[in-house]
C-alpha cells in the first residue's frame, strides 16, 4: 500500500488489490465490447457497511469482487464498483490503466478529509495524487460523502453521466494535504513518550535506589507499562452484514480502554491503580512507571491486569527473592500478555 502506515497494511480477510483490479479490468473489457460508456467507482468497506453506496452498487450482495450496474436515465452509463479496505488502497497507476482501457470516468469515493477518526485514508491517497498531477485529469473525480449518504453518490453519478456535464468536465481541484505533524499528533506524541519512558527507566532506577533502600530495607519493585491499549468496538447494528474481510474497528471506531493493575505481595495489595490513555482525545499510549519499596527477602508476588470489559486476569504469579539493594522491574508486554522481570 505504498506510503501507508504500518497499521493500514495489516488488512484482514486475505485482501489482494491486484485481484480486485483484475476483476475491474475484466468487467471493463466486457462492457466496452458491448459498446457501453463506463464509470469505475472505488469505495471502501466502510462506505458499503454503513450504507454509503446505492443498493445497485453494493458489491457484497452479489458475492463478487465487483458490482456492475446501469446508473442514469436516458444518458446512462455502466458503473463498475470496486470495494477496497480503504480508499488509500487504490494504486494511482490503476487510473492511467483504466483510461487507456476505455473507462470514461474514474470516481474515488472518500469520507470527509476532516473526519478525525478515519482521515488517514484520505490523506494517503490525496498525497499520492498530488505527487502525480499528470494522472489527475478531467476524467478523475474526487467525491467526499458522510457515512450512509448513498443519495449523494447516486445524484453525483446521475449528473456525471449527463451530456452537458461530460462536455464541461475539468480536472478536479484536490484538497491540500495537511502536514503530517498536524494530522498525526498522537503518533508523534507516542514516539516522544516512548523515548522519554525508556529514558525514565535508565535514569530513575539508580537515582531512586538510595532513597528507597532506607525505607524498604534494601529492595524495591518497579512496575512499567508502555502499550497502545485495546479499543472498545461499537456494536454492529442488528441485521447488518459486513463485507468479507472488513475490519470492524476501522468501520465503527470505538474508545480506548484504560488499564488497571493490582499488585499483591504476600497477600497484601500494595498497588491498585488505573491508567488512562494519553492525548486530548484519550487515544494515545498508556505509559507509567511505579516505584514500590518492599523488604528484601522471599516474596510471593501476583500481578493482575484489566484492559478491556472483562474481569482482572493474572499476568504474573511467582515467588521471587529480592536481595538487599536490588530493584526489579516488572514490565508488562501486551503482545505476549506476560510480565518480564529484569
Amino acid at each position: 500500500m505504498g506510503a501507508c502506515p504500518t497499521d493500514a497494511i495489516d488488512l484482514k480477510g486475505g485482501y489482494s488489490g491486484e485481484q480486485v483490479f483484475g476483476a475491474v479490468k475484466g468487467a471493463l473489457s466486457q462492457e466496452k465490447q458491448n459498446g457501453n460508456p463506463v464509470t469505475v467507482l472505488f469505495a471502501s468497506h466502510r462506505d458499503e457497511a454503513l450504507g454509503g453506496l446505492p443498493t445497485e452498487l453494493n458489491v457484497s450482495k452479489g458475492n463478487a469482487p465487483v458490482a456492475v450496474a446501469t446508473v442514469g436515465g436516458k444518458e446512462s452509463a455502466r458503473v463498475i464498483t470496486a470495494v477496497l479496505p480503504s480508499i488509500s488502497a487504490v494504486n494511482i497507476e490503476w487510473i492511467k490503466t483504466l483510461h487507456t482501457a476505455g473507462a470514461r470516468d474514474v470516481v474515488l469515493l472518500s469520507h470527509p478529509y476532516d473526519d478525525g477518526v478515519y482521515r488517514e485514508d484520505a490523506h494517503w491517497i490525496l498525497n499520492r495524487l498530488h505527487s502525480r498531477p499528470a494522472l489527475v485529469t478531467k476524467e478523475v473525480h474526487w467525491l467526499e460523502t458522510t457515512p450512509g449518504n448513498s443519495k449523494t453518490v447516486l445524484n453525483f453519478l446521475n449528473d456525471l453521466h449527463r451530456s452537458e456535464t461530460q462536455a464541461k468536465k475539468s480536472a478536479p481541484v484536490l484538497l491540500p494535504v495537511k502536514e503530517r505533524n498536524k494530522l498525526f499528533p498522537s503518533i508523534v506524541s507516542a514516539l516522544i513518550g516512548t523515548v522519554l519512558l525508556f529514558g525514565m527507566f535508565a535514569l530513575a532506577i539508580p537515582l531512586d535506589i538510595p532513597a528507597g533502600m532506607t525505607s524498604a530495607n534494601g529492595s524495591a519493585i518497579r512496575v512499567a507499562l508502555d502499550l497502545k491499549g485495546k479499543i472498545s468496538v461499537a456494536a454492529i447494528p442488528p441485521g447488518m452484514t459486513l463485507p468479507e474481510g472488513a475490519d470492524v474497528e476501522k468501520i465503527f471506531g470505538g474508545e480506548h480502554y484504560p488499564v488497571s493493575i493490582i499488585l499483591v505481595v504476600d497477600g497484601e495489595t500494595i498497588l491498585d491503580e488505573t491508567y488512562r490513555p494519553s492525548g486530548v482525545g484519550s487515544n494515545g499510549r498508556i505509559s507509567t512507571l511505579e516505584f514500590l519499596p518492599i523488604p528484601s527477602g522471599s516474596h510471593q508476588i501476583e500481578m493482575r491486569l484489566k484492559d478491556d470489559e472483562n474481569d482482572y486476569r493474572v499476568v504474573f504469579s511467582d515467588t521471587i527473592v529480592l536481595e538487599k539493594s536490588q530493584v526489579v522491574v516488572f514490565h508488562y508486554d501486551d503482545k505476549s500478555d506476560m510480565v518480564t522481570i529484569r
